[in-house]
């Protein structure tokens, strides 16, 4: 059994797009949240600002999350490939050293 390391990094890039995506809305949020400030003079707005400071934390831990979890399921496809190779390869050498071992016998 294989591992499709190119699917694994399409996938991984995927991800890692979502992170792109949380990061331009928290970025969106920040402008907006600039623009309120910057039109509306109540004492709502202080709620407000904690409400979307709030929101934008979790966004920044998302993305970051997403980031961190694309670079992990790239590299452990990778891990997995090299491992699977590295079996693979023992035992062929192994089968060899067998079979030359049968064929000194004889």
């Amino acid at each position: 059994m294989g591992i499709n390391v190119s699917l694994a990094t399409s996938q991984a890039n995927t991800i890692k797009s979502y992170a792109s995506v949380l990061r331009n809305i928290r970025s969106n949020l920040e402008n907006n949240k600039a623009n309120l400030n910057d039109r509306w003079q109540a004492s709502e707005v202080n709620s407000i600002n904690k409400a979307m400071d709030e929101l934008m934390s979790e966004i920044h831990k998302l993305s970051s999350e997403l980031e961190s979890i694309g670079n992990d399921v790239k590299s452990v496809a990778i891990e997995i490939k090299n491992e699977i190779a590295k079996e693979k390869a023992e035992a062929e050498a192994k089968a060899k050293a067998e079979a030359e071992k049968k064929a000194q016998a004889k």
